[in-house]
């Protein structure tokens, strides 16, 4: 049923807002196989993967905090401060990050 007192171009722009806003589905670390690994599993001086999903994420540009207590990560050779990527910019809507883990800096 149609309702004739409803503002079209509204609802129009939350629907195209709706189905273009960026969203993530899932994220996960993988091995080199493209196991999934936990943060457990993770040993200083390997390269793991964050997996993130989602629609509508390339071009956007994001800070992603790792946060962990047990290690430290590097990103493309430079140490994450805080274990902070910042200003990530994703490629598609599933990207694949190479880390490297490394040993906590004191």
């Amino acid at each position: 049923m149609i309702n004739p007192f409803m503002d079209f171009a509204t609802f129009r722009n939350e629907v195209l807002d709706e189905l273009t806003q960026p969203k993530l589905s899932t994220s996960y670390y993988t091995d080199a196989q493209v196991n999934t690994i936990t943060k457990d599993d993770f040993i200083p001086d390997t390269l793991i993967f964050l997996e993130i999903e989602g629609v509508n994420l390339q071009g956007e540009t994001v800070d992603i905090n790792l946060q962990n207590a047990t290690v430290d990560f590097e990103y493309k050779g430079v140490y994450l401060q805080d274990d902070i990527l910042r200003d990530y910019t994703f490629e598609s809507d599933h990207d694949r990050i190479e880390l490297k883990v490394i040993k906590p800096k004191e």
